[in-house]
């Protein structure tokens, strides 16, 4: 069995709407970013840390504090948000763990297969997971490292997770089931972690639309466009996605009626424009870069050029603790929970010490050149020559 599914369940939320995306995701480049590598890495401290926490069974293992300054095996460095990310649903376990048992009832990063969504193509590996067939429960907890909500309710990724441990337990119909995101990064007003709580039965109409979809994707793959292709790595290629851009500025002299909107009205056309807003930053932000990598590879554009420009300054890798100890020796605290930026540490050096400032500045962060798009007219070569 290869280290990737066909059909993984974290990109069930997007399978399992449009079964397409599978067929039109295949050969995409890896989009990983310092922000994914930090979340990989708070999931393996999340890891190690239950399962010292099990086979010890003392809360003393489940302090993820412990772990900064060490590395994951990828080669990251787990800083202080890495760990408080990690300790945001251990600490959230402990208290699930109190509720409905004990270490033994654990599921620790678990391969599960859900053969009866794809007998072949669909397995994947949990976060934590804990049930109790005595008390019919089971609870299902997912770390979200980004800063974007993501919801409990109708979560296709976890209900793909649940359908496997349905399989594997042969778990009644009216088992409890609970669904938990952990998201200490993504603000919402009911706090880090959303929870949905229903019966296993009320999941059955999700399994089967996962498993109509899931066989769909091979046999007679179909596009659908809608909120979910914002995590789609195919939407810059999509005519669905570019069709259902396309609606919203195909309108035109209509009628004069004006809309007479009630508040509740309002805010459910903020939550759909929100969603639209999404897909429309992430369909452009897939355009921007195939657009710079095909200039900078050679290819010709009339409208759009590439220029190099100076990014923000960002600690060098590894750096950051090292930084914290320098300021610390001018009495400066810039942790934040991490240092802030160089140009924030600056700034807040007192005037006296603000070039002593700067020197460690300028050994510890770098100013890399970014690319970005502009108008070919406003480009530095054609305000220099003419157009």
């Amino acid at each position: 069995m290869s280290a990737h599914a066909p059909l993984p369940p974290s990109f069930a939320p997007v399978w399992g709407e449009c079964s397409g995306s599978i067929p039109a995701s295949l050969g995409r480049p890896d989009n990983s970013n310092e922000r994914t590598r930090q979340g990989k890495a708070a999931h393996w401290v999340m890891e190690q840390c239950a399962k010292n926490w099990r086979s010890s069974q003392t809360e003393a293992d489940l302090f993820c504090s412990d772990w900064i300054g060490k590395v994951d095996p990828d080669g990251t460095l787990i800083t202080q948000e890495i760990a408080e990310g990690a300790q945001c649903i251990l600490d959230d376990l402990l208290l699930m763990v109190s509720r409905f048992g004990g270490y033994q009832y654990l599921l620790i990063e678990q391969r599960v297969s859900m053969t009866r969504i794809h007998p072949t193509h669909n397995w994947g590996t949990l976060d934590l997971a804990l049930y109790n067939p005595t008390l019919k429960v089971l609870v299902l907890s997912d770390l979200k490292f980004g800063f974007g909500l993501v919801r409990a309710a109708g979560n296709l990724q976890m209900i793909d997770y649940v359908e496997g441990l349905y399989e594997a337990f042969a778990m009644p119909m009216d088992t409890t089931v609970h669904i938990r995101i952990a998201q200490p990064f993504a603000f919402a007003p009911w706090g880090a972690i959303d929870e949905w709580v229903g019966q296993l039965s009320e999941l059955v109409p999700y399994f089967e639309k996962l498993h109509v979809k899931a066989h769909e994707a091979f046999t007679n793959p179909t596009l659908t466009a809608g909120k979910h292709c914002r995590y789609c790595p195919a939407n810059v290629d999509c005519p669905a996605a570019r069709q259902y851009l396309y609606l919203w500025g195909s309108i035109a002299d209509m009628p004069y009626q004006m809309d007479k909107m009630s508040a509740d009205d309002k805010a459910r056309e903020i939550n759909l424009l929100v969603g639209v807003e999404r897909l429309a930053k992430s369909r452009r932000e897939a355009l921007e870069d195939g657009l710079i990598s095909d200039l900078s590879n050679g290819a010709a554009c009339a409208v759009k050029a590439v220029q190099s420009a100076p990014a923000r300054l960002k600690w060098d890798e590894g750096k950051e603790l090292a930084a914290i100890a320098a300021f610390n020796s001018l009495g400066m605290d810039i942790r934040s929970p991490m240092p802030v930026t160089p140009t924030q540490a600056i700034q807040r050096a007192p005037k006296e010490i603000r070039d002593v400032a700067e020197k460690m500045v300028a050994s510890m962060a770098t100013r890399k050149m970014s690319s970005k798009l502009i108008d070919r007219e406003d480009s530095i070569v054609s305000l220099a020559f003419g157009k």
